[in-house]
C-alpha cells in the first residue's frame, strides 16, 4: 500500500490498484483490509480506496530498508 501510494502524496489508495500490484482480485484483499481497519491502520477513505491512519505512515515505510 505504501509503494502504490507512492504517487499520491500519502492520500488514499484506490483498492483495485493495490490488488493489480499484488496480482490479486479485489475482493480477496477484503479480509485484510478489514483487519487492518479494526486494529486502526487504515480507514476507508472513501468507496473504492483506503488510508493510512496516521500521517505520512507510507513515507516513513518507503524509508525503511527492505529485509
Amino acid at each position: 500500500m505504501a509503494t502504490v501510494g507512492e504517487h499520491t502524496a500519502g492520500e488514499a489508495v484506490p483498492t483495485a490498484d493495490l490488488a493489480t500490484s499484488l496480482g490479486r482480485k479485489p475482493s480477496s484483499l477484503s479480509p485484510a483490509r478489514d483487519g487492518l481497519i479494526k486494529k486502526g491502520l487504515i480507514y476507508s477513505a472513501e468507496r473504492g480506496s483506503i488510508a493510512f491512519t496516521v500521517p505520512h505512515f507510507g513515507r516513513w515505510l518507503r524509508s525503511r530498508p527492505s529485509e
